[in-house]
């Protein structure tokens, strides 16, 4: 800590200006303390010296502060010994132009003509230095920024206190010296706090500085289209969490003009007219409380009309006949184009329009079927199932297809793609043929690739035989897998598992899989 000696001059006019201290007497002195977050108070006994006690006007009290340390004197080369004359009738002095952190010592004594009192002696400290230029950074309708610079003089810490000036309550943080800004979260949307800092040396405390921020509102949720038809959409959405003045709204398709349309902050839905049939509409919306905006949210939705298919081919024209959410429907393949089949469309993976032909989610299902289980299907659509190899060939014959894998264990997910999928006719076996791979899951797909499929009754590979009914599935077996998505569910042993070699090896059975096929040339945003 830097000592110094600090005189205050009769002239009243001091040399630095950092801190203040004060100093109120009784019958000319007797007590003193200090201003602006001194740590010290300081009480002197009342003299018994004090001459003229009760005629105080002609009492004259003398103030001198001076350095604890006459060693910080000599550092200094000034003179900064202060000297004080005030009337007896004073009760406070303010001691000005100190430095922060620095001790000083202070003497008080009266005098009348030809009497002094007795000196009074104190030593106190002044506060430390606060900080400057508090900004506000990154604000969210949940968390902030906030950052400073640092004061001059070294200290131990920071105390930033947040209020919400709502609900009055404060919360308090510790931040490092040798930060100089920290992040508050779990704040309220569209709300305003009072946030503080102040710098800390030990004990001591500096004055705090101090600023006003208000959060952004927070978006609306659950944002949808519903009751869509060729020209007309209703949109519909969970209010925000904070009070705002508005919703902006901006829809439109690729080809057509924006839309930009506000609503009031107490309304929960949107009525869209004169849209385009067949066409993707893309929708934008966000939450304004006075200047403020939230963060946006975002949909898209297709309108039906002229151009829907009578009778779809697979779930990317369901898709475009309007079906926005995933489940069961109706398909017309080039081999069921009189009677159709159900089928699972997965509607929200990658833009939509997902024809799944596998799942496996909890074991109910048996996988370890004969070749003619397999060419037919088998399974719950809502559940587990294999679509049939029947299907899957009419459904990739009738135009290019990509295939997707879907794989989930826990949190943790991954995916494959192949920009190229062809299931073969049955007098070929069904023989895979794909290529093309992209994703994370790692390519397990290429070790399969030109094989038959095989079951425990049939096994078209006159050399190699034995695999469907060694690894318990149904597959494109070679010698014999790297994939075996069709095996044992919940089963860690002798390979024989849900198994995806290329993200979680031989000795993992993944608990959740998807297999799904798609047109090549499908883009939802460009449909119509």
């Amino acid at each position: 800590m830097e000592e110094e000696e600090a005189e205050n001059e009769e002239d009243g006019k001091y040399e630095e200006d950092d801190d203040d201290m004060k100093i109120k007497s009784e019958d000319a002195f007797s007590q003193t303390n200090i201003n602006k977050g001194g740590n010290e108070k300081h009480s002197a006994r009342r003299s018994e010296d004090a001459v003229n006690r009760g005629n105080n006007s002609n009492t004259t009290a003398y103030t001198s502060a001076k350095p604890h340390s006459r060693a910080a004197t000599r550092r200094t080369g000034s003179n900064i010994r202060k000297l004080s004359v005030v009337p007896g009738s004073t009760r406070l002095l303010t001691v000005r132009n100190l430095r922060p952190q620095t001790r000083y010592s202070l003497s008080l004594y009266g005098t009348s003509p030809g009497v002094r009192s007795k000196i009074h002696h104190l030593t106190v400290t002044t506060a430390p230095e606060p900080p400057t230029e508090l900004l506000f950074s990154n604000v969210t309708d949940s968390s902030l920024s906030v950052s400073w610079t640092k004061p001059r003089n070294p200290v131990t810490g920071y105390k930033v206190t947040y209020t919400n000036t709502e609900s009055g309550k404060p919360v308090s943080l510790e931040v490092d010296p040798q930060h100089s800004s920290v992040a508050l979260s779990q704040l309220l949307p569209a709300s305003s706090y009072d946030v503080s800092v102040t710098a800390q040396h030990g004990l001591d405390h500096s004055d705090s500085i101090t600023g006003l921020v208000v959060t952004v509102p927070d978006p609306p949720t659950a944002l949808k289209a519903v009751d869509v038809t060729d020209t007309r959409a209703v949109l519909r959405w969970v209010p925000a969490l904070a009070a705002v003045d508005r919703y902006i709204i901006v829809y439109g398709s690729k080809s057509g003009a924006k839309v930009t349309t506000a609503v009031s902050g107490d309304v929960p839905e949107l009525q869209l007219k004169d849209l385009q049939s067949a066409t993707a509409y893309t929708v934008t919306m966000t939450s304004q409380r006075d200047s403020l905006q939230s963060t946006t949210v975002n949909l898209t939705f297709i309108t039906t009309g002229g151009k829907q298919f009578l009778k779809p081919m697979d779930c990317s024209q369901q898709l475009l006949n309007g079906m926005l959410h995933s489940g069961v429907a109706q398909i017309f393949p080039g081999s069921k184009q009189d009677e159709g089949v159900r089928v699972y469309c997965d509607m929200e993976t990658d833009g939509g329009g997902w024809t799944v032909f596998q799942r496996r989610m909890n074991g109910k299902t048996n996988f370890f079927r004969n070749w003619e289980q397999y060419s037919k299907g088998f399974g719950n659509l809502s559940g587990e199932f294999w679509l049939g190899n029947e299907l899957i060939h009419s459904l990739t014959s009738s135009r290019p297809m990509v295939l997707r894998v879907d794989l989930h264990a826990g949190a943790e997910t991954a995916f494959a793609m192949y920009s190229s999928f062809y299931i073969g006719p049955q007098r070929k076996h069904y023989a895979v043929r794909l290529s093309g791979y992209s994703g994370t899951a790692g390519d397990s797909m290429k070790y399969h690739n030109g094989q038959p499929f095989s079951t425990r009754d049939r096994d078209p590979n006159p050399v190699l035989s034995g695999c469907a009914r060694s690894y318990r599935g149904g597959w494109w077996y070679k010698d014999c897998h790297e994939a075996n998505l069709n095996g044992l569910y919940d089963i860690n042993t002798n390979h024989q598992g849900v198994i995806w070699t290329a993200w979680k090896g031989r000795d993992f059975s993944i608990p959740f899989t998807e297999l799904k096929l798609r047109p090549v040339n499908f883009d939802p945003q460009t449909q119509g």
